[in-house]
């Protein structure tokens, strides 16, 4: 099993606050799937992921991170 994961730690805000779902919620708008751990995003995108592909998700998750904690 190899592949990719990196977590996104979103830190100060209130714990039922479920920051990380809410960002989550912002890139499912957008076609990108996250997964929600508490207050961390999930990526696993896959190692074969194009340079176009990667930029894309990196855009997005950044857009997500600022809409959901504006």
């Amino acid at each position: 099993q190899i592949g990719l994961m990196a977590g996104i730690e979103l830190k100060g805000y209130a714990p039922g606050r479920r920051m990380g779902l809410e960002v989550c919620d912002e890139a499912i708008r957008r076609g990108v799937w996250l997964r929600p751990l508490g207050d961390v995003v999930v990526l696993m995108p896959p190692l074969v992921i194009s340079p176009k592909e990667l930029a894309f998700l990196i855009d997005v998750v950044r857009n997500s991170v600022i809409l959901a904690t504006g």
